[in-house]
Order: C-alpha cells, then structure tokens, then sequence
C-alpha cells in the first residue's frame, strides 16, 4: 500500500472537509492519503494544500520547488 501526506493550512472547516472529501474520492486501489493540519508535518513527500486568504486555496508541493531551484541554478545567466 502507497500512504501519501497532505497537509492541508486553512482554518475553514467547510474548505478542509471538502478538501478531504476530494482527495479520498480519488484514491483508488492501494493508494492511501494519511492528512495532517499542523504546520510541522511538511516534507519534501507532502502534498501541501494552502489557504492564502479566507477561500482562495493553492497546492503547493515542496518537492517540485526544489526541482526548480536546482533545475535554474545548473545553468550560467
């Protein structure tokens, strides 16, 4: 079985569970999504889902972010 992390940042109970819903609806076989609300839990794995200002949400994942910090920083200006 396969766990994904998603930690989900928001303080709107409607937003989180709604969030939460959608996630488990596409997890399918043995994929499975293990959700934390605290701020501490965030990894280069986790799935990391935002509330930047009271309902506009981004995902924000920190592996692809590294990726692009080092894809930009091997090429010369």
């Amino acid at each position: 079985m396969r766990n994904i992390n998603v930690t989900i940042n928001t303080r709107n109970a409607f937003v989180r569970e709604s969030l939460v819903a959608m996630v488990n609806d596409l997890t399918r076989g043995d994929l499975r999504a293990r959700f934390s609300w605290r701020n501490t839990d965030l990894s280069a794995d986790d799935i990391i889902i935002c509330e930047v200002i009271p309902g506009e949400i981004y995902l924000c994942n920190t592996l692809i972010k590294k990726k692009k910090k080092r894809k930009f920083a091997d090429y010369p200006p």
